[in-house]
């Protein structure tokens, strides 16, 4: 199949962003616990990672809309005006205040 996750940049654009310092911060705290050295500072790297993560789900507000072809719901930041089901891979666009379907995007 195909990850889902690769759609996340599309409905929801800042946080995604955000979610490689995330996961970067995380990687070095994982990295420095296993080293005998880094065990002292490997908290800290895990505390900028929960710090992060905390401010990006409170910073960028999300809308939940289910999808018109699949009926899966879906997380989307408001200023987004088309994306791609991750699931049903249907184009999905906002006229207004209103998705309609758009064109079928085929994943290679």
């Amino acid at each position: 199949m195909f990850d889902v996750d690769h759609f996340i940049g599309e409905r929801q654009p800042k946080r995604a962003k955000w979610n490689s310092f995330v996961s970067g911060f995380a990687s070095l705290g994982i990295f420095f616990t296993i080293t005998m050295v880094g065990i002292v500072i490997a908290p800290i790297f895990f505390l900028i990672a929960a710090m992060i993560a905390s401010v990006r789900n409170s910073r960028y507000p999300v809308i939940k809309m289910t999808c018109l072809h699949c009926d899966r719901k879906l997380k989307v930041e408001p200023e987004v005006t088309k994306f791609t089901c991750p699931y049903c891979c249907i184009t999905l666009r906002k006229t207004g205040d209103v998705w309609k379907k758009g064109d079928v995007d085929w994943i290679e």
